[in-house]
């Protein structure tokens, strides 16, 4: 299955959001039941490139293709659903 995960453009400042989404993706990475992920993330933290770099199974949506106008209807639909959650 390809699976989209969105990380938002975080800081350290952001609290624990920095931290569950890095968590998250190591436990994407530790995934081994065939699964493609496609990270889409604009802010390119080097502790999750690294991440994305040691699994084969992780892609990161490259920037030219990311700041496109649908990955911003992506974008707005993933923050309602949140919001919504």
């Amino acid at each position: 299955m390809n699976v989209l995960y969105y990380i938002p453009q975080i800081h350290q400042r952001d609290g624990g959001l920095k931290q569950y989404s890095i968590s998250l993706l190591e436990v994407l990475a530790n995934d081994k039941s065939g699964n493609h992920y496609y990270i889409l993330h604009q802010l390119h933290d080097k502790l999750i490139l690294d991440i994305i770099e040691r699994n084969k199974h992780l892609h990161l949506i490259p920037l030219k293709i990311s700041k496109e106008k649908n990955t911003q209807k992506i974008r707005r639909v993933f923050t309602k659903a949140c919001n919504y959650i």
